[in-house]
C-alpha cells in the first residue's frame, strides 16, 4: 500500500506538473503515518483550499472491510478493524463537504471500494460540481 501511493504521488507530479506543496503524502512508516485523524484533517483541509476552478483529489490504497454492523469503511494506518479507528464514507463526505471544486476525484485501491463507492456517490451535489470515483473492486 505505501509503494503504491508513493507512485500514485510520482504519477501525479511527474508527467502532470501538478506543485509538491499542492499535495499531501500519508503512509506508514513515514513521520506523517495515514491514521485516521491524519486522513481526516488533511482531506478537510485541502477541501477548504482548493478553488472553484480546481479539482480535489484523494486516493486510498489500503484495505477496506465490512464491520460487524455491515459498516463499510477504509482501514487507516493506525486501524483496528472497529468503526471507531476506521474512515466510513460518511466521514470522508464530512472532510470534503466545503470544497468549492467543480470535480472530485477519489480512487479507492481497497476490498468493498464498490461498496464505498456506492455510498459517496447518493448523495445530492450541487449542480455545478461532479463526483468521479475509481473503485478497484464492484459493491457486488
Amino acid at each position: 500500500c505505501d509503494r503504491d501511493a508513493v507512485r500514485m504521488r510520482r504519477a501525479f507530479y511527474n508527467p502532470l506538473g501538478i506543485p509538491l506543496q499542492n499535495m499531501t503524502l500519508l503512509h506508514h512508516g513515514r513521520e506523517y503515518p495515514a491514521t485516521q485523524t491524519n486522513m481526516f484533517d488533511d482531506l478537510k483541509e485541502a477541501a477548504g483550499q482548493v478553488g472553484d476552478d480546481g479539482i480535489l483529489f484523494f486516493s486510498f490504497s489500503g484495505h477496506g472491510i465490512q464491520t460487524s454492523d455491515n459498516s463499510t469503511v477504509l482501514v487507516p494506518a493506525d486501524g483496528t478493524g472497529s468503526l471507531a479507528t476506521s474512515l466510513r464514507a460518511n466521514h470522508i463526505e464530512t472532510a470534503i463537504q466545503t470544497t468549492k471544486a467543480k470535480y472530485t476525484v477519489m480512487i479507492l485501491d481497497c476490498c468493498h471500494a464498490g461498496t464505498i463507492a456506492q455510498e459517496l456517490s447518493i448523495h445530492d451535489l450541487p449542480s455545478d460540481t461532479q463526483r468521479f470515483i475509481l473503485a478497484a473492486c464492484s459493491s457486488a
